[in-house]
């Protein structure tokens, strides 16, 4: 199992891979610690829990990156192809609260830009929380 990055510096080389069934438990702890970090309370967190899980069976349903710094993953982001043809959705874009602010998720929307270029995506939706 991989672990979620806690507080690392700014300066330290980011890297950034597909996701793996291995990833899962590691990146459901970044979303939810990133989710929290918008002010929900235990009682929406627990809510939502299900939904914010990140798992081997979720992953196979489009393109997922994990970004990792120091062999730990602080961001991941996900693209999926809809049912319109040439429209993509962005799913599960969170990073580590220690890691927001660092280029951690320009970086991850970098590589979802280029596989959007790559795949003739001419539409591009994203589903964002209202905090």
């Amino acid at each position: 199992m991989r672990k979620a990055a806690m507080a690392s510096p700014a300066s330290t080389r980011l890297s950034i891979r597909p996701a793996e069934a291995e990833d899962a438990e590691a990146m459901t702890h970044v979303v939810m610690l990133s989710k929290r970090s918008n002010g929900y309370d235990d009682a929406f967190m627990a809510a939502c829990a299900d939904d914010l899980r990140v798992t081997p069976e979720r992953l196979e349903q489009g393109r997922t990156w994990v970004v990792e710094r120091d062999g730990d993953i602080c961001g991941c982001a996900s693209l999926k192809h809809s049912d319109e043809g040439r429209t993509g959705e962005v799913h599960s874009f969170f990073i580590h609260p220690t890691a927001q602010g660092q280029g951690v998720g320009k970086a991850l929307w970098q590589v979802l830009l280029a596989t959007v270029k790559a795949d003739d995506i001419n539409t591009l939706r994203l589903d964002d929380d209202p905090a």
